[in-house]
């Protein structure tokens, strides 16, 4: 069981989001530049998105810190992450975040998360 979770999480998210990259850069060409600039942002993400195993550009911004992924999404939408927001003000965000903040988006566990990122981060 290990050897092949590790083969689908190891191999095929960097698998994935590398073809996924080198699909676009082949195919997509000038044609994004007509999108709106949303949706230009979300299109290029898309192999982030893949590679760090979330569904949206702000939680990508908080994998980047080192968040955990279950905790990303509802962490980003607790904070109120921008998806142009610049990635120091995001960190800023996330390092002004107590554990109340995280609990809060998260429920019990949210102060665990929060722990364990502190200490990964240095913090504690």
């Amino acid at each position: 069981m290990t050897k092949c979770c590790r083969s689908v999480f190891g191999r095929l998210t960097q698998t994935a989001s590398w073809g996924l990259a080198a699909l676009q850069s082949l195919t997509i060409g000038d044609s994004i530049d007509s999108l709106p600039e949303d949706e230009q942002r979300t299109l290029r993400n898309l192999p982030a998105r893949v590679y760090y195993g979330v569904n949206s550009d702000e939680a990508v911004a908080l994998r980047l810190l080192g968040v955990p992924r279950t905790a990303a999404v509802p962490l980003a939408q607790q904070l109120g992450v921008g998806a142009a927001e610049p990635l120091n003000e995001v960190r800023a965000k996330v390092r002004s975040a107590g554990a109340d903040t995280w609990k809060a988006a998260l429920g019990d566990r949210g102060a665990s998360y929060h722990y364990v990122w502190s200490i990964i981060e240095g913090e504690v």
